[in-house]
Order: C-alpha cells, then sequence, then structure tokens
C-alpha cells in the first residue's frame, strides 16, 4: 500500500530556520514525516506509527565533500539522528524519534554554545559572499544603465539593493541569535 504524500510550499528563510523546525515538528504531531525537506518546498509522507523531532543545520561543506558528508552523517547517527537530506545550498535536515518520557534537551543538535555559534558564523560567511555578489551586480547594472538608458535596468538596481538590504537584516538576525 503507498503512503499518502503531500508537499509544502512555504518558505522560510535562513535566519528562521528554528521557524521551520517548529512546523517541521508540528506536522510530525499530526501525523506527517518529512521524506525530503527543501528551500521552496518539502515533501511528507502519512505515518501515524512514529512521531519525530527536526533539526535543521548548515553546513556547505557537505555539498562537495564526500568525505566530510560521510562523517557528518556517521556522527549524528551515532546521536541517534537520521540523515534525511541536504539542500543544494547547505541545509541539512535531521530527524530523530520523538519520546515524551525523554528531556528536551536529547534533541538538541548543539549541546554547547561555540558548536552553535559555529553554524551561525557558517552562515553569515556565506551572507558576506552573497551580498559581495548582490554588490557587484549592482556596480555592473549601474553602468548598464547609464551607457543604455534603458530603464530595465533601474528595475534590477531596486531589485539588487532591496535583495542586499533584505540579507543584511537577515545577517543581523543570525548574530542576535548567536547572543
Amino acid at each position: 500500500m503507498e503512503k499518502e504524500r503531500k508537499t509544502s510550499h512555504k518558505m522560510f528563510f535562513a535566519w528562521n530556520y528554528d521557524k521551520e523546525e517548529a512546523m517541521l515538528n508540528e506536522k510530525s504531531k499530526n501525523g506527517w514525516s518529512l521524506v525530503k525537506g527543501g528551500c521552496f518546498h518539502s515533501v511528507f509522507e502519512k505515518d501515524d506509527s512514529k512521531r519525530y523531532c527536526y533539526r535543521i543545520d548548515f553546513n556547505m561543506n557537505l555539498l562537495n565533500n564526500s568525505e566530510e558528508k560521510k562523517r557528518y552523517i556517521e556522527m549524528n547517527e551515532d546521536l541517534g539522528w537520521e540523515f534525511i537530506n541536504v539542500t543544494f545550498n547547505g541545509w541539512i535536515y535531521l530527524r530523530k524519534e520523538y519520546r515524551e518520557d525523554v528531556s528536551n534537551e536529547n534533541y538538541d543538535i548543539y549541546t554547547d554554545t561555540e558548536s552553535f555559534n559555529a553554524m551561525m558564523d557558517r552562515w553569515i560567511h556565506f551572507s558576506y559572499g552573497l551580498i559581495l555578489l548582490e554588490a557587484v551586480l549592482f556596480v555592473v547594472y549601474t553602468y548598464l544603465l547609464i551607457q543604455s538608458k534603458e530603464w530595465l535596468y533601474a528595475i534590477d538596481l531596486a531589485v539588487f539593493v532591496m535583495a542586499g538590504f533584505f540579507i543584511y537584516q537577515g545577517m543581523l538576525k543570525m548574530k542576535e541569535k548567536k547572543k
């Protein structure tokens, strides 16, 4: 018998990863298990037999380094976490079977401030790269606008400025979570 599936198209920004975790945990509480997590969509299967606690991590090193990915998965399996998937941009979805008689500390993937801050720093470092890219595109499109006087370049400029500002605000929120 094939399990019932559904796709969620909720979008969460990087600095709201904890809200995504809460949504995943609520879905599990209602009998929906995550099959594949993603930036713009997640796939769930109906499964009332188990309830899971979900956690999300960020580590782009897993994308291009199979040894690092293998080590990461093994380390988390040793701690009882099941690896679900890693997205194209480095977000990792993990789950552990939830039991009411187990303390909440058992469901933390960061057991100390140092490891939590390391994850935050990985994302903040990545966002600096995004902001730099936005700045380069801003300069290029400013030049194109001046040279061609095409008004569409002005729209692109506005988008780059807003995106850069948005990412910068997210960086500030991640830095705040570190405190």
